[in-house]
């Protein structure tokens, strides 16, 4: 059990996250398709997880905003990186 301000801190939520980062960290490999389509996993995550902390728990957690807003910028990075012009080799 975590302290009261921050409920998430304890939870089983940080294992998923650790892979989460693991697969982002080592994403230059992968499609950008792919790492674009975890990423808006994670937003959409974030939003729930946002939606209850603020609702549900009527309750403010440094760490979890921050985590939301590390996976916000992920996502943007990894747009970017979709819709980038992939480049070609120059014979």
């Amino acid at each position: 059990p975590g302290p009261p301000s921050c409920p998430f801190l304890f939870s089983p939520l940080p294992l998923p996250g650790a892979v989460f980062y693991l697969i982002m960290l080592g994403s230059a490999p992968l499609p950008r398709a792919l790492t674009l389509f975890i990423s808006s996993l994670s937003c959409a995550f974030s939003l729930y997880l946002a939606y209850v902390l603020k609702y549900v728990l009527e309750d403010f957690c440094i760490v979890c905003v921050s985590s939301y807003i590390v996976n916000g910028l992920i996502f943007v990075f990894a747009y970017k990186r979709f819709t980038a012009k992939k480049m070609t080799k120059v014979n």
